[in-house]
């Protein structure tokens, strides 16, 4: 299965936009055009599809803020377009489609979520992850996705952090200040293993 469009609702900066995808893809616009509120939104649907216990239609499950690999705010309540998350069926929300097309038999597939806030300090999401995505979306050890912000401002020294520490900290753009963590962090990775 190979992704060949997304579609991003109500996200940030993003009223709504669907994007036919190529091997590669560039986006372009001014600042602030909603470029990065793109590939966050994507980045962001795609954690909590893999974390979420369950991504089902009819019931949501909550990821605590605490157990995100990626958010791209503190304030994630404010990551609706021109209205904060609220946590009711019918607030404001947010939603991301990956569709995916099968390249022997054009068929496509498509994993749908909902984000919202949940009633306590989390992220609530609800949609559909079709079982022929199940592999690629939910693998709790081969992640689909990253987002990596660019860096400026490397300081001279810094402390050794947690591994958590340095993949909020690089969720959150400030890669910069934990170059040395992350590199150590990559370095110690072994691409053999299935963690």
């Amino acid at each position: 299965m190979q992704l060949s469009k997304l579609r991003v609702e109500t996200f940030k900066r993003v009223e709504e936009i669907e994007i036919d995808l190529a091997d590669v893809n560039v986006l372009v616009g001014a600042n602030g055009s909603g470029k990065s509120s793109i590939i966050q939104a994507v980045h962001l649907a795609c954690c909590l599809i893999r974390q979420a216990e369950r991504v089902d239609a009819n019931k949501t499950a909550t990821v605590g803020v605490d157990e995100l690999d990626y958010l791209p705010t503190d304030d994630y309540k404010t990551l609706g377009h021109g209205a904060n998350w609220g946590n009711k069926e019918q607030s404001p929300c947010s939603r991301v489609t990956l569709t995916f097309e099968d390249p022997e038999n054009g068929n496509n597939k498509e994993a749908k979520c909902t984000l919202r806030s949940a009633r306590n300090a989390g992220i609530s999401i609800s949609g559909n992850v079709p079982p022929e995505l199940t592999a690629t979306l939910r693998s709790k050890t081969r992640f689909f996705s990253a987002y990596i912000p660019g860096i400026s401002g490397i300081p001279n020294k810094e402390e050794k952090k947690s591994k958590k520490s340095i993949l909020k900290a690089c969720s959150f753009g400030d890669s910069n200040i934990i170059l040395r963590n992350a590199l150590l962090l990559l370095q110690n990775i072994d691409p053999n293993s299935a963690s």
